[in-house]
């Protein structure tokens, strides 16, 4: 009886935590997908606010969309916006 509740409490562990960790990744990817839409207007409009938006959601953004964004962290940082806006649209779409 005893391991049956153990096993039963250990299943019930994994499910609070899969299910926390997918409303986790889901909130990062809406918060992700906010970000990116405020960039893309920052940068289409030249606006240097671009630069501090990106590195305040840096980590963010690598988490959710990996490598692209080291690529996109460069045209920022060297103020190439009309790149770094092509890069943002296609790491949307």
């Amino acid at each position: 009886m005893i391991n049956n509740q153990k096993q039963l409490h250990n299943a019930l562990t994994n499910i609070t935590t899969q299910t926390v960790q997918e409303n986790t990744i889901e909130a990062d990817l809406q918060a992700a997908l906010k970000v990116l839409k405020h960039l893309k207007s920052l940068l289409a409009a030249a606006d240097t606010e671009a630069r501090a938006l990106f590195l305040d959601s840096e980590e963010l953004l690598k988490v959710i969309y990996g490598e692209k964004i080291q690529q996109l962290g460069r045209l920022i940082q060297a103020f190439d916006f009309e790149s770094a806006l092509i890069i943002t649209e296609s790491i949307s779409d």
